[in-house]
């Protein structure tokens, strides 16, 4: 069996998702998407993504990280903050002995819904059509995370 921690790294709201699969068949065990204060340090909010990975990652005895790539759009310092997140998710997988994938937001999509070019209310869709008890989302960040576990079972 694949277990996959799926993360849709940010240091406002962060999406942590993990999905198994055995026998080609995907069960949905855990999925958060966490609001971090905007007054709070950035080492803090860090500690407690840190903190919530470790916590998934010991509690479902996961094997594998599946985590979205970052890329330059327009603001250097939103890039520079992802690359933390996603530092720490890296750090972790180091620590477990964890296998790691890294995957574009576009391969993502793709993989999900055919398409490169799909909308995140798509990959919401998608996800929900594969998991009928993942309704409750407070923001894309979870069905993104969600989306990010799946392609790491392959």
């Amino acid at each position: 069996m694949i277990v996959t921690l799926g993360v849709d790294p940010g240091l406002q709201i962060c999406g942590l998702a993990v999905v198994s699969k055995q026998a080609n068949k995907l069960s949905l065990l855990d999925y958060v998407s966490f609001k971090l204060a905007t007054n709070t340090p950035t080492h803090k909010k860090l500690e407690a993504i840190y903190n919530a990975i470790v916590e998934l990652i010991d509690k479902h005895k996961i094997t594998n990280l599946s985590i979205e790539t970052s890329f330059l759009q327009h603001n250097a310092q939103t890039f520079l903050k992802l690359g933390f997140v996603r530092a720490i998710a890296l750090l972790a997988a180091a620590q477990k002995n964890m296998t790691v994938q890294d995957f574009t937001p576009c391969q993502i999509k793709e993989i999900l819904t055919g398409t490169g070019k799909a909308t995140k209310q798509q990959i919401q869709d998608r996800v929900k059509n594969l998991f009928p008890s993942a309704t409750q989302f407070v923001s894309y960040d979870s069905s993104d995370a969600i989306a990010a576990a799946i392609c790491g079972c392959f």
